[in-house]
């Protein structure tokens, strides 16, 4: 009987190469030339930069004969909004930073943080 890595890990098939010769399959989609990795990587870069958009937009100098700030919704709508991916990766990264967070929590915790200001440093 011949046992897969499925068999021994339930996660893998071993898979006989002399029975699925490399060849040509016909795979059209786009997505199957790039790793998951590289996936990740631009969602990512792309919530960053939404994020920064966003940021950029909600503290904008309106009026620089006055120095007027304040929110240009349309800047974010142009750069952000308008476009339902960046939207979606904005949420990816938070999501992925958050897990980030919640994992390393102890460890943050137990840093030892210098502002160079004793005060700063008791909140932190």
């Amino acid at each position: 009987m011949t046992r897969t890595l499925r068999d021994l890990t339930g996660e893998m098939t071993y898979v006989n190469l002399l029975l699925n010769l490399e060849r040509y399959t016909g795979y059209t989609d786009s997505s199957g030339e790039i790793c998951q990795e590289k996936k990740v990587l631009y969602k990512l870069i792309s919530g960053l930069h939404s994020s920064i958009s966003i940021h950029i937009a909600a503290d904008y100098l309106l009026d620089k004969t006055t120095n007027l700030w304040g929110t240009n919704p349309d800047l974010m709508y142009d750069r952000v909004l308008q476009y339902l991916e960046h939207v979606r990766n904005l949420y990816f990264t938070y999501l992925f930073v958050l897990r980030v967070v919640t994992k390393v929590k102890y460890y943050l915790e137990q840093a030892e943080y210098d502002t160079g200001n004793p005060e700063e440093d008791l909140k932190a």
